[in-house]
């Protein structure tokens, strides 16, 4: 009986999703992740249908792992838009291209390697937990991959994004239905992954269940509140940039590491000095650094760099007449004169050539 239940739900449940999911998609307006939202909801209506009718279609493992994989795909590459949306950084349009040709790399391979317990006739190793059906080695680890790329995807894309949960809204439903969510993907992730693990079909169940029932509710609330969508990311982006503010005492200890990594052996010389290496030299997170030149500097890294070199180069010019205008752009950090030229003019008003003659009364060394 609890059998019956299950798979009449799971199939409803599939259906209404699958539908439901493409009207969400179809509706026009430009409400943001409304289309990302119908993306999830249709995906995962279409595993939940394919899992309830595998047994009366009989569908070839192999086909049926190309759809489910394809589903998975496109709601990870889903995910992935929604949480960069929420955190306010959508729109980078090169890190989004790259992470849909990972995704289909990896989509490729869960696709191809299976076919290699074929090719090598390699005996079935476990059982697959919905169906039973005897599974190889590499298709027995690909059953258990299917899972890994969505997760990785979102935990990458937080911690690119410097997510805490202090980034949250800081009071009232919102956050409560975010953290309930957040906590709910997590016991079904888990779970889906010891059903695999384990070869336990109830557990296997009991996941599936959790998740048809996460993704009505969420669907059904996105149709109460349309508006919630873009209240929580206002909310989450108010509670963000407050967060990230660089305070007096941060700011300070910065001022007193970046004098003193600038005073034990000047790294502005060095032509491959970057963001990332002055903020393991000054022991600060990258973020952090990168909000203290905004904030409390008022211009970007390179803006500061290019500002401080040139002002070196600036100097040598007046005390050293004997250099080369090439030796001063090496001995300033550039790696190459005609980079030197362009920032020198651009910040100075003038060629390094001209500064030297309204400076020094000499010709310019231009070898």
């Amino acid at each position: 009986m609890v059998s019956t239940w299950y798979e009449y739900f799971r199939g409803a449940s599939g259906f209404t999703l699958a539908v439901c999911g493409i009207a969400f998609y179809l509706v026009p307006g430009r409400h943001p992740g409304r289309k990302q939202q119908g993306t999830v909801f249709a995906s995962s209506g279409i595993l939940f249908c394919l899992s309830a009718l595998d047994p009366l279609l009989r569908t070839q493992t192999d086909l049926g792992n190309l759809i489910i994989i394809a589903a998975i795909y496109c709601l990870s590459q889903a995910l992935y838009e929604i949480v960069t949306q929420i955190l306010g950084f959508d729109g980078r349009h090169r890190e989004a291209r790259r992470v849909k040709t990972v995704g289909l790399v990896w989509s490729g391979l869960l696709v191809l390697l299976p076919l290699l317990d074929y090719a090598f006739g390699w005996n079935a190793v476990k059982a697959d937990s919905e169906g039973g059906s005897p599974l190889g080695p590499v298709h027995a680890a690909a059953s258990i991959a299917f899972f890994v790329w969505p997760l990785v995807i979102t935990v990458v894309t937080i911690r690119l994004r410097h997510f805490s949960f202090r980034d949250l809204p800081s009071r009232g439903t919102d956050r409560s239905l975010l953290l309930i969510g957040m906590g709910i993907i997590a016991l079904f992730l888990s779970l889906m992954l010891a059903s695999q693990i384990l070869g336990s079909a109830r557990i296997y169940r009991i996941a599936n269940t959790i998740a048809e029932c996460f993704i009505l509710a969420w669907y059904l609330y996105a149709v109460a509140r349309p508006e919630a969508f873009a209240r929580i990311r206002h909310e989450m982006h108010d509670e963000r940039k407050k967060n990230l503010a660089i305070g007096d005492d941060e700011a300070r200890k910065i001022d007193e590491r970046l004098a003193r990594v600038l005073a034990s052996g000047d790294p502005l010389l060095d032509p491959k000095l970057d963001m990332h290496s002055l903020a393991a030299a000054l022991k600060v997170p990258q973020y952090r650094l990168s909000g203290y030149f905004n904030e409390r500097l008022g211009m970007s890294f390179s803006a500061w760099l290019n500002g401080r070199r040139i002002e070196l180069a600036c100097k040598r010019i007046r005390e050293r007449p004997d250099l080369s205008i090439l030796d001063i752009a090496l001995d300033s950090g550039y790696a190459s004169k005609s980079t030197f030229n362009t920032q020198f003019s651009r910040i100075v008003g003038q060629s390094p050539s001209e500064f030297r003659k309204t400076n020094s009364g000499l010709e310019a060394i231009d070898r």
